[in-house]
């Protein structure tokens, strides 16, 4: 289909268009005409615009050469310009008299036969999800998804969920180096290209399914504590009970190192009536906290799998970087977080496996069919209040502890070379890893 030019085609020899590649939120097209290519982009905006309100396109178009790779650095290249130019279409929210929707923070627009006042935004999801086939639950029908948050937190204390973004690494520079090897070999290129999305797919899905299979009790998944958003290419979103959120990570990479491939995710930790939308923000800054440190790491060599988090109250405003800047540093000027934490190295302090031996430490494990004595809630929380002070604070309730409890609670240090406290992660985030029952 790509012996000449697209620029010097006849559309009534060949046909109009072909789709090269289409997965994740990217659709790649070969336009036989620029007059084609031109009214199919204003189409797509307008639907979009009416069919997916508040969701916003982005597109560019460059002639086809004779190589592959290079129409695809030029494409990729005129799409961040545009993307850079800021425009989005962002729905009316300046009325001087409004009802706000909780979910979205849009104004409500609309209202359902039960009443309920929704956003235009809302209004068009649940049309669309009435009329399609629900690829979870269709595929496997032992799965039963909660549809309401607040049933996740039926049963537990503290009414938390969290939700999870997760997205692939390196993807782009998977994408050249598959490109490079075609060499001037459009169809060749081309072909590689479809077998590389649909790998990373099938892999990320299966890895999804892996992660969802292995909640619930055995084979029951009558009714699990999470519910999948999105699954698109190496772009996932779900929803889940606090505490099973990062086991479910772990397993998720877990299937996907298998292939290959590696991942970032962002956690965020909210209560069940807190705005999704803010939470998911807040979960893809999470992850591009997690990926900056694993390129940081990384530096010339294959990225790393790291997954942030963060416990965000109704009250809360700021990026993520911001308001650990501003809470997150103790008096003598030290770092009170280890994260975002390797999921790869278990011997480094800054690892899940040295995050999850604290918690367990603390709270008690099996040891030859016995449970081992947890440490009292009162001295973890005087030693989460120590970190905001200093050092020696902390070494000083560490030594009394070790009094109390007859054993030996810390180590010696409270901060690692890099002055980050060992600890403060574990001692904020216990609750929401062990999802205390009522």
């Amino acid at each position: 289909s790509f012996d000449d030019p697209i620029k010097n085609g006849n559309p009534e020899e060949k046909p109009a268009s072909e789709i090269l590649y289409c997965g994740g939120g990217n659709l790649l097209v070969a336009w036989r005409t620029k007059d084609l290519a031109l009214e199919a982009g204003k189409f797509m905006s307008r639907y979009i615009l009416g069919e997916a309100y508040s969701l916003s396109l982005s597109w560019a178009m460059t002639y086809k050469t004779d190589n592959y790779n290079n129409d695809y650095i030029t494409l990729c290249e005129k799409l961040d310009r545009v993307k850079s130019l800021g425009y989005r279409a962002t729905p009316l929210t300046g009325v001087p008299f409004s009802i706000q929707e909780t979910g979205t923070g849009l104004p409500a627009a609309n209202r359902t036969k039960e009443d309920e006042r929704i956003s235009t935004e809302t209004d068009l999801k649940r049309i669309k999800k009435a009329s399609d086939k629900d690829q979870w639950e269709g595929r496997r029908k032992k799965y039963k998804f909660c549809q309401k948050v607040n049933e996740m937190t039926e049963g537990m204390r503290k009414n938390y969920v969290a939700v999870v973004h997760i997205d692939g690494n390196s993807m782009g520079s998977s994408i050249r180096k598959r490109l490079e090897s075609c060499g001037d070999n459009y169809q060749k290129a081309v072909s590689e290209m479809r077998k590389l999305s649909l790998d990373i797919s099938t892999t990320f899905e299966n890895a999804l399914h892996t992660a969802i299979s292995n909640q619930g009790e055995g084979e029951d998944k009558s009714k699990l504590m999470l519910r999948p958003i999105i699954c698109a290419g190496d772009d996932i979103t779900f929803i889940a009970r606090a505490d099973i959120a990062l086991t479910m990570v772990k397993d998720f990479i877990t299937e996907i190192k298998k292939n290959g491939f590696s991942a970032c995710a962002g956690i965020t930790y909210v209560r069940a009536h807190f705005p999704f939308y803010r939470a998911y923000e807040y979960a893809e800054q999470l992850c591009a906290s997690a990926k900056k440190k694993a390129r940081e790491i990384a530096k010339d060599e294959p990225m790393g799998n790291f997954v942030d988090f963060h416990i965000i109250g109704s009250g809360v405003i700021g990026e993520i970087s911001a308001i650990r800047d501003r809470e997150y540093v103790n008096a003598q000027g030290y770092s009170l977080l280890q994260r975002p934490l390797t999921l790869d190295n278990e011997e480094k302090t800054d690892s899940v496996s040295a995050f999850e031996k604290n918690i367990e430490d603390w709270q008690g494990k099996m040891v030859d069919g016995k449970k081992t004595e947890t440490v009292s809630r009162k001295w973890l929380k005087a030693l989460r209040n120590a970190y905001q002070i200093s050092e020696a604070e902390v070494l000083s309730i560490g030594k009394q502890m070790a009094v109390f409890e007859a054993r030996k609670v810390i180590k010696n240090e409270a901060f690692d070379q890099e002055n980050r406290a060992l600890y403060f992660d574990a001692l904020e985030m216990m609750d929401m890893v062990l999802g205390a029952k009522e």
